[in-house]
């Protein structure tokens, strides 16, 4: 798994469009489940901003969440 481009902080390679496309695929990637995920697979969240921290413990959700914007599309 590539975790150094799903982490990193900029996707673009302005000398390699390839790459760019690659990356951003990459940092784009979704995890498609059918049905459910049962919870005790969970570790915790990430989330854009305090809002969404908020909103997810407002549904229940007790397992560490941390704030980082970066990970984010905006």
């Amino acid at each position: 798994m590539p975790f150094d481009d799903i982490y990193a902080r900029d996707w673009r390679h302005p000398d390699d469009q390839i790459r760019q496309w690659r990356h951003a695929a990459r940092k784009c990637a979704e995890v498609l489940v059918p049905h459910i995920i049962e919870t005790r697979y969970l570790t915790g969240a990430y989330v854009v901003d305090d809002d969404a921290r908020d909103r997810l413990s407002e549904q229940g959700f007790n397992l560490p969440v941390t704030v980082d914007a970066d990970l984010f599309f905006r």
